[in-house]
């Protein structure tokens, strides 16, 4: 039997969340494809996900165990190989679906001849894809041709690093011999702009059709220095793979994406446990050097590259880290001079760096999020303290301060540093 949609979610430990998952996709009637792959669980997942399909009786579920843990590319590439469906949508067992949307999403891709890739817009933890504004000026779909998109994203100096938005047609991926690489960490980053380069026809729809959910001790993941190393790891590999790609598009993609990774590298050091790791720093300059010698041989280059890689020695970062790291104290000092108790709002690893700082230096200090301001029984906590919303779209913060606000909640600031 073929599919229209076949859903590729991979499991790991998923036994809490995986239900709100299928309880999305139920409200299609099972209508499409799910192959669910358990990454070695220890928990209950198979079991859980066994009474569903028991259960409800359905039959398009696909259950896959891996022997061992494979880690989420390497399982979804299993996914990918069995799956019967015309296009792939990539799950995580946390995240949920918007059935009306993905319907709409199917009209276009069918009224615009079956492009290789879609892409559409999503929601994390309640909020809007953040760089919707670039397609600000399209109303509901527009093709994009010859790299088009590619363009538009070096503009806006934006890179795409996940790949929840996409929609990607599976026979697209067998002919470009596309898979998730063999990395543990930002596996997506790199499968998702192979995608990108690979294509020269992409459907953008205005379809808010995917909701990803940030775990609550995502906040306490350690974005140490071996991520950032991770990082750097599949930027090399993607200038590899698409050497032979358009090049002066790619070298400002490229541009944009060794930027991102400056920043993690800096944040890092901010919440890492190891901060002084001199090993790790040796390791990731060589690579950095490596990089720089053999694949930003240019002078046309808008930005100086060599300036940048080469500025990365312990000395540089730890300034920067200091300079932050005084930033932010006077900040606090300024606006909280009553020494209230502080309360952040925080749903990234740069704004937990900026806890973690602000802890080390024996500050009041609590997390706080939507769940947390949604109870009401919490409100009355938050009186006589100073809350400081730390996200990185001043959309977001402003909608929670509205929300605090009406609640008779005053002391509110945003984090300007």
């Amino acid at each position: 039997m073929s599919f229209f949609f076949s859903y590729v979610i991979p499991c790991h430990n998923s036994e809490k969340n995986i239900l709100k998952c299928l309880e999305s996709l139920k409200k299609n009637n099972f209508q499409d494809e799910i192959i669910l792959i358990d990454d070695k669980s220890t928990d209950n997942t198979i079991k859980t996900i066994l009474n569903y399909k028991k259960k409800n009786q359905i039959n398009n579920i696909k259950i896959i165990t891996n022997s061992q843990n494979l880690g989420p590319g390497l399982s979804r590439n299993k996914g990918i190989r069995v799956a019967s469906g015309r296009y792939i949508i990539f799950l995580d067992s946390d995240d949920t679906v918007n059935i009306n949307e993905i319907r709409e999403i199917k009209r276009k891709i069918v009224n615009n001849e079956y492009p290789d890739l879609v892409l559409g817009l999503y929601s994390k933890d309640n909020f809007p894809f953040s760089n919707k504004f670039i397609f600000k000026d399209i109303a509901e779909e527009k093709i994009f041709y010859n790299y088009e998109l590619i363009k538009l994203l070096n503009k806006h100096n934006i890179v795409f690093e996940e790949a929840w938005p996409f929609i990607v047609k599976k026979e697209f991926l067998k002919k470009k011999k596309i898979a998730f690489p063999q990395i543990r960490i930002n596996e997506d980053q790199v499968f998702t702009n192979l995608m990108l380069f690979n294509t020269k026809i992409i459907l953008f729809v205005r379809n808010n059709f995917y909701y990803h959910k940030n775990l609550k001790d995502s906040l306490s993941r350690k974005f140490d220095l071996e991520r950032c190393l991770s990082y750097f790891e599949s930027i090399l590999l993607l200038s590899v793979l698409l050497k032979n790609t358009e090049k002066n598009n790619f070298k400002k993609y490229l541009k944009n994406l060794y930027k991102v990774l400056v920043d993690n590298f800096n944040n890092s050091l901010m919440v890492s446990e190891n901060n002084r790791s001199t090993i790790i720093f040796n390791k990731f300059q060589k690579k950095v050097n490596f990089f720089c010698l053999n694949f930003l041989k240019t002078k046309k280059i808008n930005y100086n590259f060599k300036n940048l890689i080469f500025s990365f020695n312990i000395e540089n970062i730890n300034r920067y880290e200091n300079n932050y790291t005084k930033k932010i104290i006077n900040f606090v000092k300024k606006n909280n001079k009553k020494n209230y108790p502080i309360y952040l709002y925080c749903k990234t690893d740069l704004s937990y760096s900026y806890y973690k700082i602000l802890k080390k230096k024996n500050f009041k200090i609590k997390i706080i999020d939507d769940g947390f301001i949604k109870n009401q029984a919490n409100i009355k906590k938050l009186k006589n303290t100073l809350i400081i919303l730390c996200h990185h779209s001043v959309k977001v913060c402003k909608k929670i301060k509205k929300v605090l606000l009406s609640k008779k909640i005053k002391n509110i600031i945003f984090n300007k540093v």
